[in-house]
């Protein structure tokens, strides 16, 4: 599950480091994925992103027996895109708002409603998804909160046809099976954002100490770190948990990549929507 790669150093019993010898990275290139998403923007339309094969259309990917009926939005954004960041953080997401913001799109870095907190949202409803599949809780949130707080940005936005929301949250959790059912593969579409995987790990474990770690059964170290932990249902890679103790930090942030990325491939093979995915240097 672990690769190594240049500057990730090993201690004397096998194990990683907990703080390899190179430092994170502070400055992102964003010329790149800044030109195709303005091209994108310009034009009015998905044709610069990629497309998804391996699964029909429209295809609900949450389980059947769970399903909440909330009503069908596809019909309140047709002919619109709404484009949702798949990362972890920390791969310069917060600068898209400034590079991507314009007349062509309404960018939202990470208000996840109008009516609370991000902090409110990831305890009360992100959080309870995750860990136990909580298909009900999830659709009622983005069918009734959410998603209508997009809508009324959008038309304030003199009708914009482009909502582009680029924090990770919703996707970090699990959202994008219910996303993709609520909205359909025509209007949901996804950026998948990477950098290199030692440095991005150094720069999440920079974030602040160990105690505020998101796996820390500490219930107020929660709110601080808004990542999945190895329980929640929509893992892919899940350690057994005496596995998972042996891990040092930086083991733990590096499994937290290596499961953004197996979730990512596992959302391209059952589903089709429009994705565009970028490098970060």
């Amino acid at each position: 599950m672990f690769r190594r790669k240049s500057g990730a150093s090993r201690s004397s019993d096998g194990g990683f480091k907990d703080h390899p010898p190179q430092p994170p990275r502070s400055k992102f290139n964003l010329v790149w994925p800044a030109a195709c998403f303005m091209l994108l923007l310009a034009l009015g339309r998905s044709m610069h992103f990629c497309r998804s094969q391996n699964a029909a259309s429209d295809r609900a990917a949450v389980d059947p027996s769970r399903r909440f009926m909330a009503p069908s939005l596809k019909a309140e954004f047709e002919g619109k895109k709404l484009v949702f960041v798949f990362s972890t953080g920390r791969t310069g997401t917060k600068h898209f708002s400034s590079v991507f913001g314009g007349k062509e799109a309404l960018v939202n870095h990470q208000d996840e409603s109008d009516l609370v907190s991000t902090k409110e949202a990831v305890n009360n409803v992100y959080r309870p998804f995750a860990a136990r599949n909580d298909t009900e809780l999830a659709r009622k949130f983005l069918a009734e909160v959410k998603l209508p707080m997009i809508k009324s940005r959008l038309q304030a936005a003199d009708d914009s046809k482009v909502y582009f929301q680029t924090g990770h949250v919703p996707l970090a959790f699990g959202m994008a099976p219910v996303l993709l059912e609520l909205l359909g593969s025509n209007t949901f579409a996804a950026v998948r954002i990477r950098r290199d995987r030692i440095q991005q790990a150094l720069s999440l474990m920079a974030l602040g100490p160990e105690s505020e770690d998101p796996w820390s059964e500490d219930s107020e170290s929660l709110n601080r770190r808004w990542f999945p932990r190895p329980s929640d249902f929509h893992v892919k890679l899940r350690p057994d948990e005496p596995v998972w103790n042996r891990f040092n930090r930086f083991q733990r942030y590096l499994w937290l990549l290596d499961d953004t990325e197996s979730r990512w491939q596992s959302l391209k093979r059952k589903n089709a929507f429009d994705y565009l995915e970028v490098e970060m240097e």
